[in-house]
């Protein structure tokens, strides 16, 4: 639930809807913590998307979004720090850097809730959000505890 929860948060954001099948396969730690999972979602629209992540491998943050005319590629992305995040955009044969400067986005979330309380303004991302995030998480996890029984995901 530690670093597999980003994954899903992307890939989710990235699909623009929620997934209507999960399939994951994890280790499990001496504690019962899932140290390493790779999973697999299937998306309304056909779109497929799979992911790993682990707390005992070497680090890493990385995602890749290929479409049937273009990648890009994301080096670091989950926690980009206080250095500059470079996204890499290849179109057509075409590459295109990207650079977007530091920021400390701990600082960013806490002056946004607070705006949100000072103006009686809607957070950018609702508690639904998180709550749709679980869903798909939950899902995982049966499905992994289950030998990567695939996980049917009902409307929301």
């Amino acid at each position: 639930m530690d670093v597999g929860c980003y994954c899903v948060n992307a890939t989710r954001m990235i699909a623009g809807e929620e997934p209507i099948e999960v399939q994951a396969y994890a280790n499990w730690g001496p504690t019962g913590v899932d140290v390493q999972m790779s999973a697999n979602l299937r998306f309304p629209s056909g779109l497929l998307a799979q992911f790993d992540c682990a707390l005992i491998l070497s680090h890493r943050q990385s995602y890749q979004v290929v479409g049937s005319e273009g990648v890009l590629d994301v080096p670091v992305a989950f926690v980009p720090g206080i250095n500059k995040t470079v996204i890499r955009q290849v179109e057509d044969g075409n590459e295109a850097l990207h650079e977007f400067a530091e920021a400390d986005q701990y600082q960013l979330m806490v002056e946004d809730f607070s705006h949100c309380i000072l103006t009686d303004q809607q957070p950018r991302y609702p508690p639904s959000d998180g709550t749709a995030n679980m869903r798909v998480i939950d899902a995982l996890y049966r499905s992994a505890r289950n030998d990567g029984r695939p996980e049917r995901l009902s409307a929301i």
